[in-house]
């Protein structure tokens, strides 16, 4: 089994997409990757994501599906990005780049998974650690927006989640999950 660090926000769970986690659960979903900044070419056909911490990886992946709505990367793990490809960026080309991995909101079930050009990308974890985010919420004032202070960042470890609770409501995750050994499908056996 493989283990990945996968980002989960509590608005994901509070639409009903998934229930409440429990550390030791057996969880499917699919995972979606952000990239802050452009996923460059590069030469290497490598499938490689070195962690970095929380959820965000140095990878070097092939584009494996482009759509005009998304994309799916493998860095080792198939992972897709709710945005066509960069341009000039097509099927079978190596790129690297740093990016955050996450569980899936809902983007994948309910929308790609339909699409034949997309693969399967529902994955099934064993949920070994989950931490929620300790840093409390600050004003930014140029971004006139709540943003959590990066002088406190921390992390708490929890035995489960509690959406609707954790942070009142805006708890941020971090799953400790090991990738169990089984191809991905399209579907869930399980749902919210």
């Amino acid at each position: 089994m493989e283990t990945w660090r996968l980002s989960l926000a509590s608005w994901v769970i509070q639409d009903g997409n998934y229930p409440d986690l429990r550390r030791g659960q057996r969880v499917e979903f699919a995972v979606e990757f952000h990239a802050p900044e452009r996923l460059i070419p590069c030469r290497s056909a490598a499938r490689t994501a070195r962690h970095e911490g929380g959820g965000w990886y140095s990878a070097e992946a092939v584009v494996v599906a482009a759509t005009e709505t998304a994309w799916v990367i493998d860095c080792g793990l198939l992972a897709y990005a709710e945005q066509p490809p960069p341009e000039g960026v097509r099927v079978g080309d190596a790129v690297k780049g740093r990016v955050l991995l996450g569980v899936d909101p809902f983007i994948y079930f309910e929308e790609l998974a339909t699409q034949p050009d997309v693969p399967a990308l529902i994955y099934t974890w064993d949920l070994d650690r989950i931490q929620r985010e300790t840093a409390p919420y600050v004003l930014d004032a140029a971004q006139r927006m709540y943003v959590r202070d990066e002088i406190r960042r921390g992390s708490a470890e929890i035995d489960a989640t509690d959406a609707w609770n954790d942070d009142d409501g805006h708890a941020e995750y971090l799953l400790e999950c090991s990738r169990v050994d089984a191809a991905p499908r399209r579907t869930r056996t399980t749902t919210a």
